[in-house]
């Protein structure tokens, strides 16, 4: 385990509160991050600063914070889940690297963590303390286990909130909104991504970056997310409660219709709009009245005109009863007995495997985007709306299984200045796998022992070999956590998934014998490469052609079943001879009776190996397989827009 040591000097003269009284609760802070914010590139954009597993020190207090799960990532600030070794449960700890601030005295980074150590609500993310060293700021924050209301509506099945969710979210952030502004405290960025909403359904407000007390408004600047920013502060008059009353209107209407009012495909059209106030509701929407007329008047344009925080309160669309919408609850089947087995010894059940309609996590998304063979893909953006990160994994995922594509199009299409190259094998491979997505998910064993379990319901697990933390994800798409099986509370992860995953294990290492003779060489062969958070399963496809399996590290493993060999896709290095970080494509085949062997493609070279006919043969099949079956591969991404605060 790594130790990470922040070295931070007591006589810095700042900072005063230490991170010394904490309490459970919940929340997530990031400027810049949870996806509906200004640059949402970095979200993707390289290894966080800590991974699960890391320990970071307050040298003043002594205090140790453990790093559970990387939680977002933002243009100046990183934001992680952690526990104290002093205080129980877990906590946020978001990370502000000091390069990244402008001002040499940090006035903006005190003055968010005055304000926000000021306040207390319920409906307020509570700053539980600060500390700092020569590199960074850390602020330590409740920790809330649910999500943000942005990933609400994100996933939810008709893609916007009911009237009833609505008004329940709404009377929490306008308590917490009001509050604020009766001690002249302006958030300045009210939108989805900063609205976290607990187990419970109870609302917090997160992100106290730029907010600011309104005697120390500069009437001139123009701060906040594009899609939610009013049309005087674009006319540089200034933030006031009017200002605050639209990015309350904007959120209302994003609630129900599922995007934001003045949402376009460019930043000057949707600075236009505002401008214009030229927003329309969709023919298929249903809201009523009510719900219209409250959203219009917070969306006037003269800002003198609109309603106050309290009036919204007293409005009639809040005070009426909605009707409760039903709702699905996804509940947990027992386990069976596992039964029927193909020909290569793996457990099949009586239907194919769950497909999620969106899938995906990468947890090392830009690590397997080639610099020199990737720059024909769409890089991922976001509008400021639609990018949380149970989200905005999956296009980077795609990006990097394109990039395969492409390559092995070149490779198989005799592309002069595509060569085929040895390299070593990949890191590890599935050797073994049980399809029991008829009771409880799918299940697979690694070259090197760890298992991995994908639920029906969603949840993602890895469990290395020789070890007792789990790294587990609540959907393909959200980041990862590394939790011990004796610290689950306030963890998403419950003793019956950690119960399946040994059964599965316990199943297939006693019922399905390694088939392949050489199984044992390729994982001695594969045993000098380790990884801080080993990869877990986040998409399956089971035809009679083949079984499709992608990790969230972005490696790819298409089993053939009439061949019964195993093709791996996985982003390695350019070998000795590569001075640089370039990664590329590569390709190892595994074949009962053969020894296992890879190539890299390398792009740019005319001389390499020639590609054997088997291999050929199966690429077909793969790249035929993985365009026809992996739904994620075509993602649609609305274009970035950003505000320089």
């Amino acid at each position: 385990m790594v130790r990470l040591q922040q070295s931070y000097s007591p006589h810095s003269g700042v900072l005063p509160e230490r991170a010394a009284h904490f309490a459970v609760g919940y929340a997530v802070e990031c400027r810049d991050g949870r996806g509906d914010s200004r640059d949402r590139d970095h979200s993707t954009g390289g290894p966080s600063l800590f991974q699960p597993g890391d320990r970071i020190v307050d040298e003043y207090s002594k205090e140790e914070f453990h790093v559970d799960q990387f939680l977002g990532k933002g243009g100046f600030a990183e934001c992680f889940a952690v526990r104290s070794n002093r205080f129980r449960g877990q906590f946020a700890l978001k990370v502000v690297e000091k390069a990244k601030l402008k001002d040499p005295s940090y006035s903006k980074m005190h003055r968010e963590i005055n304000l926000h150590r000021s306040v207390s609500h319920p409906n307020i993310v509570r700053l539980r303390g600060s500390f700092q060293d020569r590199h960074y700021f850390f602020l330590v924050m409740e920790l809330c286990q649910e999500r943000t209301l942005l990933s609400l509506i994100n996933q939810s099945k008709r893609g916007y909130l009911s009237e009833y969710e609505s008004k329940g979210y709404m009377v929490g952030i306008l308590s917490a909104v009001r509050y604020l502004l009766d001690r002249n405290i302006l958030h300045r960025d009210l939108k989805p991504g900063n609205i976290l909403i607990g187990t419970d359904g109870h609302v917090k407000l997160a992100d106290f970056g730029l907010a600011i007390l309104k005697q120390d408004l500069n009437p001139m600047s123009v701060s906040g997310t594009p899609n939610y920013l009013a049309p005087e502060i674009l006319m540089k008059r200034g933030h006031s409660e009017c200002s605050e009353v639209w990015s309350l209107g904007c959120m209302l209407y994003c609630m129900l219709i599922g995007r934001p009012p003045f949402e376009s495909e460019s930043l000057d059209e949707t600075y236009a709009r505002i401008q214009a106030g030229q927003y329309s509701y969709p023919p298929w929407s249903k809201i009523s009245d009510e719900a219209r007329d409250l959203i219009n008047a917070c969306l006037i344009h003269t800002a003198n005109f609109r309603p106050t925080v309290k009036e919204i309160q007293d409005d009639p669309w809040i005070k009426m009863n909605h009707p409760v919408p039903e709702n699905a609850l996804l509940r947990a089947k027992s386990m069976k007995d596992l039964s029927k087995q193909d020909a290569n010894g793996n457990v099949i059940s009586g239907r194919q495997p769950h497909r999620p309609k969106s899938t995906l996590d990468l947890a090392s998304a830009a690590a397997v985007l080639n610099k020199s063979a990737r720059k024909s893909i769409v890089s991922t953006h976001d509008s400021g709306f639609g990018s949380d990160p149970d989200m905005s994994r999956r296009p980077a995922l795609a990006a990097a299984v394109n990039g395969y594509l492409n390559d092995i199009g070149a490779l198989l299409g005799g592309a002069c200045d595509f060569a085929l190259e040895p390299c070593p094998l990949p890191p590890v491979f599935v050797s073994k796998w049980v399809d029991y997505t008829n009771r409880r998910g799918f299940g697979c064993q690694f070259s090197d022992g760890s298992v991995s379990v994908k639920f029906n319901e969603g949840l993602c697990l890895s469990w290395p070999a020789n070890s007792s933390t789990i790294i587990y994800a609540q959907t393909p798409f959200s980041s990862p956590h590394a939790v011990h099986p004796a610290f689950l509370q306030n963890s998403g992860l419950t003793r019956t998934h950690i119960e399946v995953a040994r059964q599965y294990r316990e199943y297939m290492e006693r019922e399905l014998a390694d088939t392949d003779l050489l199984m044992s060489q390729a994982s001695r062969s594969m045993a000098m490469s380790t990884s801080h958070s080993p990869p877990y399963l986040v998409f399956t496809h089971l035809g009679s052609e083949c079984l499709i399996m992608v990790f969230s590290d972005g490696t790819v493993q298409v089993n053939l079943m009439k061949k019964r060999s195993k093709i791996v896709l996985w982003n390695g290095d350019g070998g000795s001879a590569d001075n640089g970080d370039s990664k590329f494509t590569c390709i190892a085949i595994i074949e009962r009776g053969f020894a296992p062997f890879a190539y890299r493609i390398r792009p740019g070279h005319m001389y390499g190996l020639e590609v054997p006919q088997s291999l050929e043969d199966s690429l077909f099949v793969v790249r035929r397989a993985l365009n026809m079956e992996c739904d994620f591969l075509h993602v649609s991404r609305r274009p970035i827009q950003s505000t320089e605060c």
